[in-house]
């Protein structure tokens, strides 16, 4: 039974492998009316729809090829795949343009620059780069940690629970009274150097 099980999914996987592979190279390939150009079509009109027009039909495909891969191993059949195909690739170019939207500012500096980089010298860096990472790194570690796995690593707050052995209603609203801290901790910083 187990290998009968075993056997229908490697079956199913290279159902799906056939069908992600002609979808790459009919995006590639003038459109023809068929279901495939149709996918295609609307993987690139949901990309220009959230304005991601720099990333590539290719690898919203590869990544709806990985996760329909890991569902049908999990026991999970695709009985639709095309229809399966759109839908998930349509959640992954949401989930881009969030991830996107994420890249969240204090006042008007990037969270992104709080990477730490060993390039970095202060004579390279402006006042507003050098209060940001000043009042990052004056947070409570478990402050900086809620920030850096959530708006740096984008992982969901579910993950970061996970990751900090806590509840995730305890970890959300402790990343928003942490990014509250840090705003207020760079207002302060400008303030005392504009002074």
């Amino acid at each position: 039974m187990m290998s009968s099980q075993s056997d229908a999914r490697k079956a199913q996987i290279a159902q799906f492998e056939v069908v992600i592979q002609g979808l790459l190279q009919a995006s590639n390939q003038s459109y023809a009316k068929s279901e495939a150009s149709q996918v295609i079509l609307a993987v690139q009109y949901y990309l220009k729809q959230f304005n991601l027009q720099n990333c590539e039909v290719a690898d919203i495909l590869i990544e709806v090829y990985l996760r329909g891969r890991r569902k049908i191993e999990r026991g999970e059949f695709l009985t639709h795949p095309m229809a399966f195909i759109r839908v998930v690739s349509r959640n992954i170019i949401r989930e881009q343009f969030r991830r996107n939207q994420r890249l969240w500012t204090v006042g008007d500096f990037e969270i992104e620059y709080f990477l730490p980089s060993e390039n970095l010298s202060d004579r390279y860096l402006d006042e507003k780069t050098i209060a940001a990472l000043t009042a990052f790194h004056n947070l409570k570690e478990s402050d900086r940690q809620a920030i850096e796995l959530h708006y740096l690593q984008h992982l969901a707050w579910a993950e970061v629970a996970a990751l900090l052995k806590l509840r995730e209603p305890t970890v959300r609203q402790k990343g928003r009274r942490a990014l509250n801290r840090l705003r207020q901790a760079y207002q302060s910083i400008l303030e005392k150097a504009a002074a």
